[in-house]
């Protein structure tokens, strides 16, 4: 997979912030012309959606105008600010201005750390420009505070000097090089028939949470927010199914990912399992979830992106994200414990 490709992880991922101002790139859109735009490439929800629109028009990157169509009406549409639009030019890369979001500075931690076998995604290329640039913002790895997370991001504060009660401690369960290593190209053409078996995992949270950053700048956020991200909790419950094939080389490839508002829904989750032939299901509540099997279920699928064996196309940008950001003690979406419990059913 090349770093031009349509399949990188930054053209399909995380920062819905750069796919909208790609959107703009082109000129001013109405409103709902560059929602369909945006959401047609990145599958995320509305909710998700309007708030990185809100944050970007908060943060002076695009703008409201307000134009006559032809009709002689008055129509509100949304624009990239002036100084903006050069920023989204392709300069070559020697000259090209990479702003230190924490997407890219996280992952610059972990090419400090390991500098080899990542694939070749345009977002670990961007990375090291970044690496190069803006040595002095990125975080430190270190051993998570508490187990079982796996390590932890350690941002420094440069306005308090340095001092430990000046810096931000973020723990996360899988390590982010397995995460990225995990995820493969997206393919439409890709089928569950002739696999080893269909797996679903159904699981439905309280909340919706979400990790945000106000400004795609690190350093502006740090200075600004004294802090690299916050978490987002909406309290209503959310559903989410999640399907493995099992491959003929032991993998496990991610071939359905669905997520709705409200509880569990059992005809929705046994719908899905008709609909991909799944050998078996399993349905579990965020209340119903003990501590031993939370646990055993988590350290199964690390285990398994440790070992590789485990495919993610880059189409299912939450289930991707939620991985990255996963911290065993902080609330989530569902979409992990989805893919644990898919999983543990693929791998007995």
């Amino acid at each position: 997979m090349s770093a031009s490709d349509k399949s990188d992880l930054e053209t399909h991922s995380c920062d819905l912030d750069e796919l909208i101002e790609k959107a703009l790139s082109t000129g001013a859109k109405a409103p709902d012309e560059l929602c369909k735009a945006v959401m047609k490439e990145a599958k995320v929800n509305e909710r998700t959606y309007y708030r990185h629109l809100e944050k970007l028009l908060d943060s002076h990157i695009i703008e409201e105008v307000f134009e006559k169509n032809d009709d002689g009406r008055i129509i509100k549409k949304y624009t990239l600010k002036a100084s903006t639009v050069s920023l989204l030019l392709k300069p070559s890369p020697d000259y090209e201005d990479v702003s230190p979001s924490r997407k890219y500075l996280e992952i610059a931690a972990w090419l400090k750390r390991e500098p080899e076998e990542w694939p070749q995604l345009e977002a670990i290329r961007k990375s090291k420009l970044v690496m190069n640039k803006y040595a002095y913002l990125i975080p430190l790895i270190e051993a998570s505070c508490e187990d079982p997370d796996r390590y932890a991001f350690v941002w420094s504060d440069g306005a308090c000097y340095g001092q430990r009660f000046g810096e931000f401690v973020q723990s996360r369960f899988f390590r982010l090089k397995d995460v990225y290593r995990a995820i493969v190209e997206d393919s439409e053409t890709d089928s569950a028939v002739g696999c080893g078996g269909v797996f679903v995992g159904a699981y439905v949270s309280d909340v919706v949470a979400e990790q945000v950053a106000v400004y795609g700048n690190m350093g502006t956020q740090i200075q600004t927010l004294h802090k690299p991200m916050e978490l987002q909790i909406v309290e209503e419950p959310f559903s989410v199914c999640v399907a493995v094939c099992k491959g003929v080389n032991g993998v496990l490839r991610v071939v359905h990912v669905e997520g709705r508002n409200g509880k569990l829904d059992k005809a929705w989750v046994k719908g899905v399992s008709k609909q991909l032939g799944a050998k078996a299901q399993s349905m579990l509540s965020c209340r119903a979830l003990k501590e031993n099997v939370k646990r055993d279920l988590l350290l199964k699928l690390r285990g398994v992106l440790e070992e590789h064996a485990l495919a993610v196309p880059n189409r299912y940008v939450k289930l991707v994200e939620e991985l990255l950001d996963h911290s065993y003690k902080n609330p989530s979406s569902g979409y992990v414990y989805a893919l644990a419990l898919a999983v543990d059913l693929a791998s007995p």
